[in-house]
């Protein structure tokens, strides 16, 4: 099994494993504190994880390009990018503090806001250093240390709230873990470099770091708007119950777009490497859009029909009138094929054109946010969420097209094909099983059928299956 395929099953697992960790501490802090009171966990969490994730100012993405094509340059990047993301992180949380003591009606004292707020920039060196056995081809080294993470922090938050905890306590513990596993993953970073690098290492000015990482910086700021800024705008033009419902909503879709993360992880190195083989490239969107298609077709009719049943499942009663936003959020998934484009722009350093879309996009956002809030809460927020993704998904692949020489039609033919033999599947819907999750799995294990009835997979998806199964394929 190559190196690839091993580290694509490496971080598969540890992205099911950590997703469906964090989704079920999800799950006890919206049952332990409601949906207001996840609300303002949801909204301080996320104005944290905005400001973090543009402290390192675009070193992550710049070190990751570098050190892939000059692996000799990964101690000296990741050196200087922790010195300048510590530096940036200081004025950074006092800024997103004042504004959120301001403007946040918090039930904790300002001191343990702070502390909220402090705990995604901590995540965010765990983040960094993380680059570093992305580009060595040691994914498992990650895999292993999130997947520990996400454990303690689930079982750390169920003792708290079994044992009649508040939101103190939940602040505190989570800053506390995170800080810990944060130092001793760093530690174990640097042991890793030292083991994987006995040539000599290359030295880099900070300087040069800044000018390499600007067009990140600017991309990392605006893409972080998608996942952050919505829900901080319902929380503070319509209430923590609305930021709460639209953030557990949008979890669940993010849960399939880390399959799109997930693979990307995996061939970021190779793609940086290969930039330049037109062919290799077009291989690459090729299978990437193809599972990924398969994977929409899979999941999004089911979240559709079953929007309720699955609120309801995550958050109890209190949620099971509030499902309209994740029907239309259910979109987002068929729009995943198509924001691989967007990252494709990064790979081949057109970065005027992803920082433009992201502009774009979320521009949409806020002001198409400022709009609907008012008249239609967390369904309008809903609706100009996916129109904000849909924009920049269809202008990079244009742009693919006209100025690389990238060919589509064949991936528009694979999702409609995907789509139109699935259909037959959707009249397991109709059939009232027991429990809404087999009639999910009935869709799928039917959709594979049809697909297979009609001679969809091709010989490398049997390679791909053979190498799985460790047994050869010719």
């Amino acid at each position: 099994m190559n190196t690839t395929l091993k580290s694509l099953l490496w971080l598969a697992s540890a992205n099911g494993a950590t997703k469906m960790l964090w989704a079920l501490t999800l799950v006890l802090l919206m049952r332990g504190f409601g949906p207001e009171g996840y609300g303002f966990l949801a909204t301080a969490w996320a104005l944290g994880f905005v400001a973090a994730s543009v402290a390192d100012v675009g070193c992550g993405q710049a070190m990751l390009r570098a050190g892939s094509r000059h692996p000799s340059l990964i101690g000296a990047y990741l050196r200087k990018s922790l010195a300048i993301t510590t530096l940036t992180s200081f004025p950074l949380l006092a800024m997103v503090g004042g504004c959120s003591l301001a403007l946040l009606v918090a039930p904790v004292p300002a001191s343990l806001v702070m502390l909220a707020l402090t705990t995604p920039f901590v995540d965010r060196f765990q983040t960094l250093c993380t680059v570093v056995p992305q580009i060595m081809g040691q994914i498992q080294v990650y895999s292993v240390w999130r997947t520990t993470y996400f454990l303690t922090v689930l079982l750390a938050f169920f003792l708290i709230l079994h044992m009649g905890g508040s939101f103190q306590e939940v602040i505190l513990v989570f800053f506390g873990i995170t800080l810990i596993f944060t130092v001793l993953y760093g530690r174990r970073i640097v042991r890793l470099i030292d083991e994987e690098q006995d040539q000599h290492t290359s030295t880099i000015s900070v300087q040069q770091v800044l000018r390499e990482s600007r067009p990140f910086f600017l991309i990392n700021l605006l893409t972080v708007g998608y996942y952050r800024v919505d829900v901080i705008l319902l929380g503070f033009m319509d209430s923590d119950r609305a930021a709460g419902i639209y953030s557990a909503q949008c979890q669940i879709i993010l849960l399939f777009y880390s399959v799109s993360s997930m693979i990307l992880t995996v061939l970021y190195p190779n793609l940086y490497r290969g930039s330049h083989d037109r062919a290799l490239m077009q291989r690459h969107l090729n299978r990437i859009w193809r599972y990924l298609s398969l994977l929409a077709v899979l999941v999004t009719p089911p979240t559709m029909v079953y929007a309720r049943d699955i609120m309801v499942s995550l958050g109890g009663q209190p949620f099971s009138t509030e499902y309209q936003g994740l029907i239309i959020l259910a979109l987002l998934i068929l729009v995943c094929p198509m924001m691989v484009a967007v990252d494709f722009l990064t790979v081949l350093d057109e970065f005027v054109a992803r920082i433009r879309y992201a502009f774009m996009g979320i521009i949409t956002v806020i002001l198409g946010g400022i709009l609907v809030i008012p008249h239609c809460s967390v369904i309008g927020m809903a609706s100009v969420a996916v129109v904000s993704y849909t924009l920049p998904g269809i202008l990079s692949i244009r742009l693919l097209v006209r100025k690389h020489g990238f060919r589509v039609h064949a991936l528009y033919s694979t999702m409609a094909q995907i789509f139109l033999t699935s259909v037959p599947a959707f009249l397991i819907f109709l059939v009232p099983l027991p429990w809404f999750l087999c009639n999910v799995l009935g869709f799928m294990v039917g959709t594979l059928i049809c697909l297979t009835w009609v001679g969809f997979w091709d010989d490398d998806d049997k390679r791909l299956l053979a190498r799985l199964m460790h047994r050869s394929y010719s």
